[in-house]
């Protein structure tokens, strides 16, 4: 059931992601857009010009962005509408995976390549690691265990992960311990995927599919338009999700929150 929606235009948005209850998305290449859950705008922050989000890692009210062509990460605080752009000079080759470790003020994050850095949020600085170091105590277990699959993305808190299996599948992991399949998915034309409970929501361009047990709902994008992103929320006993769509032909964009019965 769609219960709110927000529409703009004339505006590239392409990313989103929730953290808490805010809603967070690009705005055109400058900069961000924080939404509350009904899609109210709170706040717009001015980043940088140009800005390309390539990816991002997050904790309960931190985001971080990872911006290879404008050779930074930026820091935000979503609470206190604090940012901080950080350079990445010297390491201007660097393609972060979808393993990482956010511990309290220090966040490590891992290449393709298996180069390791840590930011240490205290003074926005970045130090080289190596696996051994005991700096990556608490992430080499975590990294080891994964590192073997395609990674799409982590619930660090959670221990959960998407992961590719094959060619037409996609396995949701737990790696707390031994790695356990807690479903296999099947991935057919979907590019994105998002869990929460015993939630599975599988996002393509033309549909968008919810899996819950042996029960699934598609939904479909309005006419000339294309899913990009989905996301989860829960609040209190309620659970929704947020489908984010662009027009096909138009600088056009719409999200729309769906509560799950």
């Amino acid at each position: 059931m769609k219960v709110e929606e927000f529409n703009l235009i004339n505006n590239d948005i392409y990313f989103m992601k929730i953290i808490g209850k805010w809603v967070i998305i690009n705005n055109d290449y400058t900069g961000i857009m924080i939404l509350d859950n009904h899609l109210q705008l709170i706040k717009k922050l001015f980043l940088i010009q140009e800005l390309m989000i390539y990816s991002s890692f997050s904790s309960s009210s931190e985001l971080l962005l990872f911006c290879p062509d404008n050779n930074c990460l930026i820091y935000i605080n979503i609470k206190f509408f604090d940012f901080q752009i950080i350079s990445l000079e010297g390491l201007e080759n660097l393609i972060l995976s979808a393993i990482y470790k956010w511990d309290q003020e220090e966040v490590i994050l891992s290449s393709y390549k298996k180069e390791f850095i840590k930011l240490d949020l205290n003074n926005y600085s970045i130090k080289k690691l190596n696996i051994d170091n005991s700096e990556c105590r608490k992430f080499r277990e975590d990294y080891i265990k994964l590192s073997r699959f395609h990674v799409y993305k982590i619930y660090e808190l959670e221990k959960k992960a998407f992961i590719k299996n094959s060619f037409s599948e996609v396995d949701f992991i737990k790696y707390k311990g031994k790695i356990e399949v807690l479903q296999k998915i099947s991935q057919e034309d979907f590019h994105d995927f998002e869990a929460i409970d015993n939630y599975i929501l599988k996002i393509g361009e033309e549909k968008a599919v919810i899996i819950h047990q042996e029960n699934k709902k598609a939904y479909y994008p309005e006419k000339n338009y294309s899913y990009l992103r989905g996301k989860f929320l829960k609040i209190g006993k309620e659970i929704y999700f947020y489908l984010l769509s662009s027009h096909n032909a138009k600088l056009s964009i719409k999200i729309e929150k769906y509560r799950i019965p």
